[in-house]
């Protein structure tokens, strides 16, 4: 017997959940006897997912704590460096020096581009501010769940349909 692929055993499923209804007994118990059958390859074929989504699940968390080690050791190994750099730009001030030329490089003080801080800004003159108009998804879903009101310029985004798996 040919194994239906998951998608045509769960249409079969219900068109012999359909057929229950019928009206004709001999339609109905033959239809029950199928229903059975389908019902325990359904949870076999269910019983191998889960399994391949728990495989697939212990995978990504496996390469998502590879990721988190990784990005730590890039950070540890940015941070030697910037020490680095910066012990060598000191020395070189110390030094007097503005370049400096070896055999294989030459190495040079260059002064970084300038850049405003703001320290306070509530001190900052009005021609220097801008004002950001910032939409409350919070109290829009509010008002949305209360009234079935939907403001204008805004839509309400279903949410995905999920396994729940327990």
């Amino acid at each position: 017997m040919t194994r239906l692929p998951l998608y045509q055993l769960s249409a079969q499923h219900g068109e012999l959940l359909a057929a229950i209804e019928g009206e004709d007994e001999a339609t109905v118990e033959a239809a029950l006897h199928a229903l059975a059958s389908t019902n325990m390859e359904l949870g076999e074929r269910m019983t191998g997912l889960v399994a391949m989504l728990d495989a697939m699940r212990a995978d990504a968390d496996y390469i998502r704590d590879e990721e988190k080690r990784l990005a730590e050791r890039r950070r540890a190994l940015q941070a030697k460096t910037d020490r680095i750099r910066e012990h060598a730009v000191q020395c070189m001030e110390l030094a007097g020096m503005k370049r400096l030329r070896t055999k294989t490089h030459t190495i040079a003080l260059i002064e970084g581009a300038e850049s405003v801080e703001v320290e306070d800004v509530a001190q900052v003159p009005d021609e220097h501010v801008r004002l950001e108009r910032i939409a409350s998804k919070v109290s829009i879903m509010a008002e949305y769940k209360s009234l079935g009101i939907i403001p204008a310029g805004v839509r309400i985004k279903r949410g995905n349909r999920y396994l729940k798996i327990t």
